[in-house]
Formats: C-alpha cells, structure tokens, sequence
C-alpha cells in the first residue's frame, strides 16, 4: 500500500471520529474491558460470538456467512452460557474461519440470514470478522490498526458500545489439514448507550466501514481500496443473563 493511500485512510477514519455531530463517535481500540483498570460499566466479559466470515466463492462473488458462539449446551439458554475470557477468543475464532472454510457442523451455529443482512445484536458480545482470502487484507492506519469505524455521516448513531478491538492473524484450516493465515479483528459490544455506560434499553441503527486493500492479478499494481459498509442493529436491553 501507498503511504499515500494509507494518508487517505487515515484522513477518512479520522474524519468520522471527529465529526460530533451526533456525539462522541469513539474508536473502537479504545480500551474498556481491557484497559489497565477496566471502567466498572464496561467490565462485563461476553458470554458469545457474532463471527462474519467473508469469502470469493467459485462464482467469484462475495459471500459472507454469520455465525453464532456461545459456551454452554444449550444455544437457547443464554442462563447456562459461560464467559469468554478476552484471551481465548483468537483460538475460537481460527475454529469458526475453519467452519466456514469446510462447512463443518461445528463449533459455531450457521445464522440464516447473510452477506451482511438483518445483522441484530441483542446479547453482550465479541464481534469478529474475517476475509478468507489470500489478496484480501485490512488496511492499515498509519497507528497500525485496521481500518474500521462507525459512520456518522449515515442515519446510524455514533459508537459508544463498541471497543477493545484486537487485529489478529487467523489460521485458517482446511478439510485436509492445509493451514492458512488471514486477516481478521474482534471487539466488544458492550451494549451501551452514551459515554458514561449506561446499559442500552432501545435499538440502535449503526453504520460501520471496513477498508480492504485487495491485489489485482497483475502483483505489480498497486491494491485497490474496497470499502464492505454493513449495517447492524444493537438490540437492547441485552438478553438476560447479562446485566
């Protein structure tokens, strides 16, 4: 990539971050759960997973399939789920890239609606995404973290619930054994509605953007920029048992 284009990026994201408009739209590496003293509102560890997996399929179109995780026997007793430590989510995530790959059975549960539609958050949760494809990357800020942001020039409200984004290299197995690393990031939904933590109690539209740069056939070209601007609904009040 380009210092030029990443220039670009930078002014982009930037841009949204400091438009407050419509209030605060934070970065979603802003640290909460995993600051150093993590804020007490925002302490809560998740109990599942909301995993888009993004690939090219043979017919060369974009697919990108939604899958759920939780921990705990029964998907429809959020009760019996148990929390997610931050730190295992990596692994979890490489085994979900790996279901999407094979179209196993487990360990995640395939979602019946795709590509980005009728996404509804309605538990607190990690948020992972992963592009399974070798000349599909995130790019890059020049912080070095990836480049994705809530938009607040769309009808959707500004972030205040999502954060402790973590970029991670995913490994990505195949039904023969064959591992391969990709790109990918998780993050938080904290479910909130303002700045101070104040646990969300309606629904919320929310707009966000993810840059890729992805590589022509010629290697020498220099990537093109493609912008994946999905939109979610954060669902409150979380589902209980959260608080």
């Amino acid at each position: 990539m380009l210092p030029l284009t990443s220039l670009y990026i930078d002014r982009l994201v930037a841009r949204q971050l400091l438009n407050t408009a419509k209030g605060t739209n934070h970065d979603i590496y802003d640290r909460r759960l995993t600051a150093a003293v993590p804020w007490p509102p925002y302490a809560v560890v998740p109990r599942c997973i909301y995993f888009y997996y993004m690939v090219v399929d043979n017919d060369n179109k974009l697919k990108v399939d939604h899958y759920f995780y939780n921990m705990g026997p029964d998907l429809n007793n959020p009760v019996q789920w148990d929390h997610i430590p931050y730190d295992r989510v990596p692994a979890i995530i490489d085994a979900l890239a790996s279901q999407g790959r094979t179209g196993a059975a487990t360990p995640g549960t395939l979602l019946p609606d795709n590509n980005f539609r009728k996404i509804v958050w309605d538990h607190r949760s990690y948020v992972a995404v992963v592009v399974d494809e070798s000349n599909w990357n995130l790019h890059r800020r020049s912080s070095g973290n990836s480049a994705l942001v809530f938009n607040v020039d769309k009808p959707g409200e500004p972030n205040r619930s999502f954060f402790d984004a973590l970029d991670i290299d995913v490994h990505v197995t195949d039904s023969k054994g064959n591992v391969d690393t990709r790109s990918g990031v998780y993050f938080v939904n904290h479910m909130m509605m303002d700045s101070q933590g104040t646990t969300l109690n309606t629904a919320e539209l929310m707009y966000f953007d993810m840059y890729f740069a992805v590589n022509f056939n010629d290697r020498a070209a220099t990537p093109i920029t493609v912008i994946v601007d999905p939109t979610g609904t954060n669902q409150g009040p979380p589902t209980p048992p959260d608080p």
